[in-house]
């Protein structure tokens, strides 16, 4: 259930970079279903593995997390699992710079939704989509609507 409803905040998010006006029926546009499903299956087996290694499992699953961000939303563009991986992997190296400081800005937000009691996760959340849908667009070339 959980997968899903990722699922569909990430076609969401990959609407409004596109559009100016965002529709409801944009959440439910899940272009390369399987890919999803697919890639549900690798992040969920790397989260079993961070678990089951203590302290090096953790920093794989999150150097690996990482890595994976651009994946949904290039599945969703209609990209097939194997190259969506790839091209995932190829635009997070190629601009680690930005990846570490969009990283350190959001976890900084995260954190500081503690003092709210987990309520600014409301706007952190939404918020950490938009700009991960924001940077694939950007660095794969395609135009963004603000």
């Amino acid at each position: 259930m959980g997968f899903l409803l990722q699922a569909l905040l990430y076609a969401g998010a990959l609407a409004a970079t596109r559009t100016r006006k965002v529709r409801i029926r944009d959440f439910f546009v899940l272009r390369g279903f399987g890919g999803l499903v697919g890639f549900a299956v690798v992040a969920g087996a790397l989260g079993f593995a961070g678990t089951a290694v203590p302290t090096v499992g953790v920093l794989v699953q999150v150097v690996v997390t990482l890595v994976l961000v651009p994946v949904p939303f290039l599945l969703l563009d209609g990209v097939g699992f194997g190259k969506a991986l790839a091209r995932g992997v190829g635009l997070v190296l190629s601009h680690l710079g930005t990846v570490f400081g969009v990283l350190g800005i959001l976890a900084g937000l995260g954190i500081a939704s503690i003092a709210t009691c987990g309520i600014g996760l409301v706007v952190v959340v939404p918020a950490m989509l938009l700009v991960g849908a924001y940077l694939v667009q950007r660095w794969t070339g395609e135009t963004v609507q603000g």
